[in-house]
């Protein structure tokens, strides 16, 4: 095999393995309101969709600081995935190993604010908290998911490695369906 359909295949392989690793995002995201819980003395339990809270919070404890924690932690893995595309982007060795992957994948986390619609979202729960039709923050929290679209679509073209990267979003969407529907119920389960 030539050394430039070995470098493919690799990066495919790459796309793949870290798509199917995205549902750590997840675990991530609720591993936020499960600190901010705790902390706040509402004895959590993390399982594999979120997280419940078995007492109230200490007096003064806020609600908001709660629900935004997850969110706040997936907002900081997608600027570490955009920070290291950039720095990958002046890299001589941009597209090769698994660096590029990690950060691909990373940026994809913050897709989640192209599905905080439902009314059960953090982002619309946070804004009746805060006095505002429920829709006001998940529009204002677009733009991160817009800008996670525009940055990995750009670091790919020019990198001429689109179809692994429609690749790892396929695995992206396989580790999400394959974590709520089979493995995550069974690890990590709802009391």
């Amino acid at each position: 095999m030539s050394p430039e359909i070995q470098a493919r295949a690799r990066q495919y392989r790459f796309a793949i393995l870290f798509g199917l690793l995205f549902f750590l995002t997840m675990i991530v995201h609720e591993g936020g309101h499960f600190l901010v819980g705790h902390s706040q003395g509402c004895e959590p339990h993390l399982s594999y969709k979120n997280v419940g809270y078995s007492k109230a919070a200490r007096p003064g404890s806020s609600d908001l600081l709660r629900l935004a924690a997850g969110p706040v932690f997936e907002l900081i893995l997608t600027v570490i995935g955009i920070a290291g595309l950039s720095w990958r982007r002046k890299s001589p060795l941009r597209v090769s190993g698994p660096g590029i992957w990690i950060f691909t994948t990373l940026t994809a986390a913050g897709f989640r604010w192209f599905r905080t619609f439902p009314r059960w979202s953090d982002e619309t729960r946070m804004s009746v908290l805060l006095g505002w039709h429920h829709l006001v923050l998940p529009f204002i929290l677009l733009p991160i998911a817009i800008t996670a679209l525009v940055v990995l679509v750009r670091f790919h073209r020019r990198n001429r490695s689109m179809g692994p990267l429609w690749v790892n979003w396929g695995a992206i969407a396989l580790s999400l369906v394959i974590w709520m529907f089979v493995v995550g119920p069974e690890v990590m389960p709802e009391r």
